[in-house]
């Protein structure tokens, strides 16, 4: 599990491992490995012995974005595992602290135009797709001064990274 405890993915795993024990008859355990853009995890699952008792709950980040930014991993997505199904589709949520002077979307771009470079924005860590999401926001969210993006909350997250962590801060 590429991802912190705590987090939608890992409630998704620990439903589907308690039904496969259910099921199966045979205990399956959650391994939490987060951080690293999950490329430990990953790496774990690709160089484990392929018998059928090590799977991982991959995400966009670990099988689709790490292989075009991180293009030396000690693993191939395409080679090394196999996608087996589609397992949940999770909304992700655009939330900001109740002091920021905005109560919807076009509030909040009029308040970071007012105020370029001010703000900072966090998510589950790198390659994640709260990281990646403000690429797609109007200009006037993704820039800051001219280089593309307003700082990404990351160094205060990277001893403990994930959704739950990121929640905590925010709150």
């Amino acid at each position: 599990m590429p991802f912190a405890p705590g987090g939608t993915s890992v409630i998704v795993a620990r439903t589907v491992a308690h039904e496969l024990t259910r099921r199966q008859g045979q205990t399956v355990v959650v391994d939490n490995k987060g951080g690293g853009a999950g490329i430990p995890a990953m790496q774990d699952v690709a160089s484990a012995t392929p018998d059928g008792h090590t799977i991982i709950l991959g995400r966009e980040g670990s099988l689709a974005v790490n292989p075009v930014i991180f293009p030396n991993q000690p693993y191939d997505v395409n080679k090394d595992v196999i996608p087996v199904t589609m397992l949940a589709s999770v909304p992700n949520l655009f939330v900001i602290h109740p002091d920021v002077p905005a109560r919807d979307f076009r509030e909040f771009v009029a308040h970071v135009k007012k105020h370029p470079g001010q703000l900072n924005y966090g998510s589950a860590g790198n390659a994640s797709a709260g990281h990646l999401a403000p690429a797609g926001t109007p200009r006037e969210v993704s820039s800051q001064s001219g280089d593309g993006r307003h700082p990404h909350i990351g160094k205060e997250l990277e001893a403990a990274p994930g959704a739950r962590p990121l929640r905590d801060q925010l709150i």
